[in-house]
Order: structure tokens, then sequence, then C-alpha cells
């Protein structure tokens, strides 16, 4: 194979890449419809990548929406083409990442061993990763793999750290640690910085200061999200000294990596416990030493000054970081839009809302719910019912705005509405809540209301609710047997 075609293939490949990460399947797709002939001629290995590269897009740009995630990742092998190890093991390491395990996760791997085709480490890794927010499975896999003779290496032991960690177990994942040096393993920024930030998010002031003390004795690097954990541990400990004399001091021993991330969690330590003034001052303390605030800075002084109620001032933040070229994300309106809901300021947060729209930013869950709750309390049932009906169709139905729309109803007195709500329910199979169903109850009790039909569908609701947790304990049941059954 000639070097320029050789190079200009492996660029093509190179811009695939960074196409998939950014969710463009369609220009994935045109790339590979163009230099499929040429790299089935002249390197067929690089169009393994490419593929992968197309379904890691796909996973991409739906991130977020579980039924499109599913239909791809059931549709993995199209165009009679074929994944090889490293293909799968991408896969599933961008399942992992997009939030999809679960029986999808396990078709795709038993389609993997059903191909004949032998996981390595790497595979296991990826499958670890997938799972960890469920011990009994990660349990299982380990043990699956000492029955498979599959080694884990660091990769191995840096994911079991971070899942132990991430759930408060702090003690397993330190004893894994220390069962990773009496290996020999490489501990790095890797296996310990997850473990000191989510210790951090539980105040585990104690597992920090020790996890710090092991860095610093494996002269590991400083970085910027250590010094924001540790400060966050602190601040957790409502520990304000403690926080400010330790940003104090890694500001005087590590001056290049104190960054936008440790000043804004000393601006937070400050702001949540209660002194707005010193954290609007530390703006101030950055702009002496000549540095420019970063979005994580503003982020955090914009939650602090809503977290006050001071709605105005997060406004003119706003204004601030866009006059300081820092783009307002889809979290900054959203926090933004939530302020001026809760102030009541309707008219304005409804244009937040259209301005939001007009440039693609994604409005989430929480905003909805807080959007249907305070449009509630007005008049105008049918712009509730909008922003519902909006929801459902870009996000889905969630039990939670299913039960705000029924108090809507109930508080105007709207049976038939309240039976239709608790129609389209049933059909979508979401469980009403325990809330939801007493206010169903003492609505059609009291005012008698469709009886007769209500009471039909109140049945229906516990045979929902029975049908549900049956599912998810076959679910759960298939899992484990899947996991505890793997073929060699």
């Amino acid at each position: 194979m000639a070097g320029p075609a050789r190079a200009f293939l492996v660029k093509q490949v190179g811009t695939a890449r960074s196409l998939s990460d950014k969710g463009n399947f369609a220009r994935v797709a045109e790339l590979m419809n163009s230099l499929r002939p040429q790299i089935m001629k002249e390197r067929p290995s690089l169009w393994g990548k490419m593929r992968n590269y197309y379904v890691t897009a796909h996973l991409n740009h739906v991130k977020g929406y579980r039924t499109e995630l599913e239909k791809i990742c059931e549709s993995i092998e199209v165009d009679g083409f074929q994944l090889d190890l490293k293909g799968y093991t991408s896969i599933l390491t961008t399942m992992g990442r997009t939030g999809l395990a679960g029986s999808v996760l396990n078709k795709t791997w038993q389609r993997m061993l059903d191909k004949g085709i032998k996981p390595d480490t790497g595979a296991w890794n990826a499958l670890l990763a997938a799972s960890c927010d469920d011990f009994s499975q990660i349990h299982r896999l380990m043990d699956q793999m000492k029955l498979e003779n599959v080694t884990p290496d660091s990769f191995t032991y840096n994911i079991l750290i971070r899942s132990f960690a991430k759930h408060g177990y702090a003690e397993e994942a330190w004893r894994y640690l220390e069962k990773m040096e009496r290996r020999g393993l490489h501990i790095d920024l890797r296996t310990l910085g997850p473990f000191i930030k989510f210790a951090a998010d539980r105040g585990s002031q104690e597992w920090v200061d020790n996890a710090f003390k092991k860095l610093r004795s494996l002269n590991l690097p400083v970085d910027d999200l250590l010094i924001s954990s540790i400060i966050q541990a602190r601040t957790a400990c409502k520990d304000l000294p403690g926080a400010e004399s330790t940003f104090r001091k890694m500001l005087e021993e590590f001056p290049e990596a104190v960054q936008g991330r440790s000043w804004a969690a000393l601006i937070k330590a400050h702001s949540k416990l209660g002194r707005l003034e010193d954290a609007v001052s530390v703006i101030g303390e950055m702009a002496r030493l000549e540095l420019r605030p970063d979005y994580n800075v503003y982020t955090v002084l914009l939650e602090g000054y809503l977290a006050h109620g001071k709605v105005a001032l997060a406004e003119k933040l706003l204004e601030s970081m866009e006059k300081d070229e820092i783009k307002p994300t889809a979290h900054t309106m959203s926090l933004i839009l939530r302020g001026q809901l809760r102030a009541r300021n309707i008219s304005v947060a409804m244009s937040t809302k259209e301005l939001m729209q007009s440039q693609r930013m994604r409005i989430d869950v929480r905003t909805y719910h807080e959007l249907i709750a305070v449009l509630g309390e007005g008049e105008n049932l049918n712009a509730v019912e909008e922003v519902f009906e909006e929801m459902r169709e870009t996000i889905g139905w969630t039990s939670h705005a299913c039960r705000r729309m029924v108090e809507i109803y109930s508080n105007r007195r709207m049976g038939l509405r309240m039976i239709g709500m608790l129609r389209k329910m049933i059909e979508q199979q979401v469980q009403p809540d325990r809330a939801t169903q007493r206010l169903l109850r003492e609505h059609f009790d009291s005012t008698g209301t469709g009886h007769m039909y209500s009471k039909k569908l109140l049945t229906q609701v516990g045979e929902l609710g029975n049908s549900i947790a049956e599912l998810s304990s076959r679910k759960a049941e298939s899992r484990k047997g899947a996991l505890t059954k793997l073929p060699v």
C-alpha cells in the first residue's frame, strides 16, 4: 500500500472518529460509503474502525434516549459487516458510557460469544464498567473472570475502585487499591482521582486525606480536579475554615494546578455555607491575580445567586459570561429558567425557554417538572398541557410529571381529565406512585365523578403495579442467570 494512500486513509479514519464523538453519524456514513471500496481493497482492518465509529456516532447522537439506543444496539451488525473483538469491546464501552446496560448489554455480549469470539481482559473491563451500579453483578463477573482464567489488569481494578467509591463503599474500594499494590500493578491518577472525588461527594474527609497522602507518597501529580475535590470534602463537613486553608495551601504549593475547578470549589464553599458576599469576593481576587473566570467559576456563582433567590444578579452574571466570550450551555440556561420560575417571573421564564429552544438547547427533566408545577398554579391550563405534551415528545413520560398533572386537574375538580391521564399512564406502562393513586381515590370518593369507570381504572393501576414489579423481577433474574452461565 503506497505511503500517501495509507496516510490519506488513516487521516479519514481520524476524521470519522472526531465526527463519531460529536454524534454526527450521517457524515460518518458518507465517509464510509465513499471510502469503502478503497479500504476493503488496500487495508480492510481500517473498515472495522470505521464501522465501530459509525455505531458509536449513533449512540452518542441519541444519548439519553433509551428507546433509540436499544434499537441501534439490537441492529449493530448490518450490511453483512461482522464486528471483531475490538469492535464489540468498543460497543460495550460506549453502552457503559451512555448508561445502557441490562438486557441490551447482555444480548450484545451473548451475540459476541455465539460468534465464537472469546472476550479478553479489555472486553471484560467494558462489561464491568457498564455494570458498575450493580454490586452483586460485579462480584459475579469477577468470579466468572476467575473461572475463565482472565487476569485482571490496572483498568479492571480502577473500574472496581471507582464503582465502590461512587456508591459510598470506601473501605471496599481501598481494599482493591491495596490488592493492586500487592500485585505490583500501576497506580496513577485514574486510580486515586475518582476515589478522592467520590469520597468528597459523600463528605468522607478522612478517606480523602488518606488517598491524598497515598497520592503524594507515590509522587503523582496534583491537578485541578483533585484540589477541588479536597475542598469539596471540607465543605460537605461544613468546615469552611478548613476549605479555605486547603485552598490557600494548594495555591502556595501547586500554583499551576489551581485552575477553574479549584476556584469554583472555593466559591461554592462560601455560597453553600451562607457567605454569598465572600463568594463574590473570590471573583475580585481572581481579577487581582489577572486570572479570568472560566465556565466552572461562573456556573458555581450562578448557582449561589439562585440558591439565595438573587435572580436579577444571576441574569447580570449571565451577561458577564457572554462578555467574557463564555457561551452559556443548556445547563446554565436551565439554572436561570428554574430560578425565574421560582421567583414566579413567568413571562421572563417562558422567554428564556423559547430562547433555549431556538438555540437547540435541550430542556432537562427537572426543568420540565418545575415548568409544569409553576404553570399549574395559574389559570392557563392550555399552557400547562402544552408543556406536558412537549416533555412527553422530547423526553418521555415520568410518574412525577403525571402526578403533577393529576394534582392540577384535581385542584380544578376536572374528574374526566384525571381519568384521561390515568388511562394514558396505563397505556404507556407508567406506574402511578402512591401519592397519585391517593389523589385519584380521594377525588372520586368525594365527588363520585365517573365512579364505576374510575374504580375500574384504579383496579387496573394496581394490576399495572403488580405487572411492572413482576417484569422487573424477571429481568433481574434474567440478568443474574445470563451472567452466571456465560459460556466460554
